[in-house]
């Protein structure tokens, strides 16, 4: 007779081998800790931004009896709060809110002057393009169009020294305007900063607030749209990547064929663009393409037109590899490429055969 066998009697040699490969599995992963693993790099890069600036308006004369008084632009201020999104490092969106306050300088000759701000709130969506320049190594300029809607609180404020002073008065009002930034755009991998010159022209030409100087019983009226211009600092706070899970090249192609270094450069950029493309008629060459041993292009068949890689670079050396899978039907494998490194571009000529790869050397400095 055969004796019965418990089903956990059968399961238990399955559990055992899963926990083993859980455990092998583990282990492996925990040999490079993923704080230290390359990093991913996104197509949309999404970043927090907070910001700073000085905003400066001129009230316009409206009239009155006190040809003595005059005004002009005072240190207004905005804070800004929201966030941005990048696409491969060339075009981008902002969304934010604002808290500014405009504000002017009033006075009576031969007396005293007044500051007053008048608070008001901003919402704004806007569209920028980023300009590699060589302008210190590396950076952007950044040019950006947008809109928004600004709206303001009823109130009025006033201030004044006996019988001179200034009082103004404001109305609750929504309006729309839009706005033109032309910035510097620079920073790491995450973390992005801009410095930027700003306009902002309201749709709505009524007035937002009236000012009326006053020595006695004379005034002197002004009005002001809130149209300005600011000078903005900006920090785009980002957020960490999650490791990279690229294809590891095949030591096969790497180990055993010939490698010539075409050229070493050097950049202070966290990322480059290499372009590439087929250096003449299109015969059917491909070819791979490998950064620090990580396939970022695999089995590409080069054609005339253009194909744009971003190189994630780390900090020090970098090699880049091009791998050839074929020679086409002219040998050798050939192609042209450049790499813009922040000093212009770098064109390389390509020429790779199944024995034999090309490399080139990139430096990363801080």
């Amino acid at each position: 007779m055969f004796a019965a066998v418990h089903p956990m009697d059968r399961a238990r040699p399955r559990v055992l081998v899963w926990l083993t490969a859980c455990l092998a599995a583990f282990g492996l992963q925990a040999q490079t800790p993923r704080w230290m693993r390359p990093i991913a790099p996104r197509t949309i890069e999404p970043r927090l931004l907070g910001g700073a600036g000085l905003d400066f308006q001129a009230p316009k004369p409206a009239g009155g009896t006190l040809d003595t008084a005059l005004s002009g632009p005072g240190y207004g201020a905005q804070l800004d709060l929201g966030a941005s999104f990048t696409v491969r490092d060339r075009w981008g969106l902002e969304v934010m809110g604002s808290r500014a306050w405009q504000s002017n300088v009033y006075w009576v000759k031969d007396t005293s002057c007044w500051d007053l701000a008048v608070p008001n709130w901003r919402s704004e969506a806007k569209l920028w393009k980023l300009f590699p320049t060589n302008l210190l190594e590396s950076g952007f300029v950044k040019v950006g169009v947008g809109g928004g809607f600004s709206w303001q609180e009823a109130g009025s404020k006033e201030r004044n020294e006996g019988i001179f002073g200034v009082r103004t008065q404001f109305e609750a009002m929504t309006r729309t305007y839009w706005c033109a930034e032309l910035g510097w755009w620079h920073g790491d991998v995450e973390d992005k900063w801009e410095l930027v010159f700003r306009y902002a022209r309201h749709l709505q030409r009524s007035p937002a607030y009236t000012a009326e100087v006053y020595a006695g019983p004379d005034s002197k009226r002004f009005t002001a749209t809130q149209d300005h211009i600011a000078f903005v600092f900006r920090y785009h706070l980002g957020f960490p990547r999650r490791p990279e899970r690229g294809t590891v090249a095949p030591e096969t192609d790497l180990v055993e064929r010939n490698t010539d270094t075409l050229t070493t450069l050097a950049t202070r950029r966290a990322s480059v663009p290499l372009v590439l493309w087929d250096d003449a008629e299109h015969d059917g060459d491909t070819i791979s393409v490998v950064l620090n041993g990580r396939v970022v292009l695999d089995h590409h068949g080069l054609s005339n037109s253009r194909t744009h890689v971003d190189l994630w670079l780390e900090p020090g050396e970098n090699t880049l590899l091009v791998v050839a899978h074929n020679e086409g039907r002219v040998p050798p494998n050939t192609a042209r490429a450049y790499l813009r490194t922040g000093k212009g571009k770098v064109h390389l000529l390509v020429k790779t055969t199944t024995s034999r790869n090309a490399a080139v050397r990139v430096l990363r400095v801080e």
